[in-house]
């Protein structure tokens, strides 16, 4: 459901309310056509957030739909997205937060220390990141990830393919 959001949010921004350019819409159809491309609507979701799967490019596509997302619900949501990555061979993993205004540090070192090292046995390599406009949430990830250092010396962020992304297109063409 959500990528349909995302393609109708891409065209208003496209056209505006003219509608008329259809040599732009015809010129840059394949930029959009990955939304089209063998897409499974909500395979996984939970109060807190929701993923689908885009079989054609290897990828799933997570969200965050509410500010704040317990730990249990992430961990319980990230554990089950798990098998789901590992069945069809994801090598992508797209989280949308920008619905987020904070998040939960237990989690978050989990989900770096645990669930993405477990992945990356699975496949997983590429993680891209799209965070909410909110210079005050940047920081407390910078904050956060030292803190997962701090805690865990041992772990390596770099062997993640990580980058933050602005929207979900960017994230998809990385």
């Amino acid at each position: 459901m959500f990528i349909e959001n995302h393609l109708i949010k891409h065209l208003y921004n496209y056209f505006g309310n003219s509608g008329t350019k259809l040599e732009i819409l015809k010129s840059n159809f394949l930029n959009l056509n990955f939304y089209f491309m063998d897409v499974q609507s909500s395979v996984l979701a939970n109060d807190f957030l929701e993923a689908e799967v885009i079989r054609q490019s290897g990828t799933v596509l997570c969200r965050a739909k509410k500010t704040y997302i317990t730990t249990e619900a992430f961990k319980s949501f990230f554990k089950d997205l798990g098998s789901i990555i590992a069945e069809v061979g994801a090598s992508k993993l797209i989280f949308d937060k920008t619905s987020l205004s904070v998040f939960d540090q237990e989690a978050m070192e989990w989900y770096h220390t645990h669930w993405k090292e477990d992945m990356l046995t699975k496949g997983l390599k590429h993680h891209r990141k799209i965070l909410p406009n909110d210079p005050l949430f940047e920081t407390s990830v910078k904050i956060g990830r030292q803190k997962i250092l701090e805690n865990n010396p041992n772990f390596d962020f770099d062997k993640f393919d990580i980058q933050y992304c602005d929207s979900v297109e960017e994230a998809m063409s990385k």
